[in-house]
């Protein structure tokens, strides 16, 4: 027994000098796998971020592309205005691909491409800004061009019923210029007895008698002249080489032959009265058709009928 009592404390010290062998090598494992994972933790929380950062800033890219396309194609106007925004956005989007596209990437790194994002998130709302702001002004704009071409219009029209006035005062102050005919007769006269008796046949007439009255409120004339014509049924002009028949220039219906030509004087405002004969070598039956003619204008007329 005495033999035996060293061999089983040896064993015993044996094993316990195992376990505290197999307590030490399998703590330092569990140290080792401790580090292990926590580098892996690291590792998998840094290409969480970083694929986070991605989206975010593809999805951001494209709304950017989008305003920016939309921003650019207004107008080559905004388009200079918006160029430094622009390029100060491209530059920020390539530092930022550059950053997130390293094969390793630091918390630094991560830190800075936030940091860049942050950025390019406010230049983009500054792009979106001024660009909303200068559609604003270029609505107002708009508005003022809708205005003036508005004004342009009614001032047109203004014009255009002005020209119309200025037209109808200039032709009334033009027709101001010729006498107002009024009382205009030519009658058949047939003599008996010495005496003048009006006719409506054409055998027993022996002259025609001319009586019409005159008037202008506006103009006194000096030896003014009066055209006087008259229209045989045949269509005619009654012309006769001792009344010095000729023809004058008319406004509008170019020469016309006259019968007679009257000379006179005129107070303004006077309502004179005209009468003369005219003896035709003879007369025809029909429509005999007296105009009065001034100034080149037709002031009046009338008519009588010979059986």
């Amino acid at each position: 027994m005495k033999d035996i009592k060293p061999l089983l404390i040896a064993m015993l010290a044996l094993g316990l000098a195992g376990t505290w062998a197999y307590h030490l090598y399998d703590k330092t494992r569990y140290t080792k796998m401790r580090n292990t994972v926590f580098v892996k933790d690291a590792a998998a929380i840094a290409d969480g971020v970083r694929d986070s950062l991605n989206q975010v800033f593809s999805l951001l890219e494209k709304q950017l592309d989008a305003r920016l396309d939309s921003s650019i194609s207004a107008s080559d106007s905004i388009e200079k205005k918006l160029q430094g925004r622009v390029s100060e956005i491209n530059r920020l989007k390539e530092e930022i691909n550059g950053i997130l596209n390293k094969q390793s990437v630091s918390r630094a790194d991560l830190t800075l491409a936030r940091s860049k994002i942050e950025e390019l998130q406010e230049s983009v709302d500054g792009l979106h800004q001024q660009n909303q702001s200068m559609e604003e002004e270029k609505v107002e704009l708009q508005a003022m061009l809708g205005e003036i071409s508005r004004n342009a219009d009614s001032l047109q029209k203004n014009i255009s019923r002005l020209n119309l006035e200025n037209a109808s005062l200039s032709e009334k102050i033009s027709h101001g210029a010729y006498f107002i005919a009024s009382e205009i007769k030519l009658s058949a006269v047939s003599i008996k007895n010495k005496r003048d008796q009006e006719t409506g046949t054409a055998s027993r007439a022996d002259k025609f008698l001319v009586a019409f009255s005159i008037q202008n409120n506006i103009n006194q004339y000096d030896n003014e002249e009066m055209y006087i014509v008259i229209i045989k049924p045949d269509k005619t002009v009654l012309r006769k080489a001792d009344w010095s028949s000729g023809s004058f220039d008319t406004k509008k219906a170019g020469k016309q032959q006259y019968t007679r030509v009257i000379r006179f004087d005129y107070e303004r405002g006077e309502k004179k009265d005209m009468n003369f004969t005219l003896d035709p070598d003879d007369f025809d039956q029909g429509t005999y058709t007296l105009q009065l003619w001034h100034r080149g204008m037709l002031i009046g007329q009338s008519t009588t009928t010979l059986n």
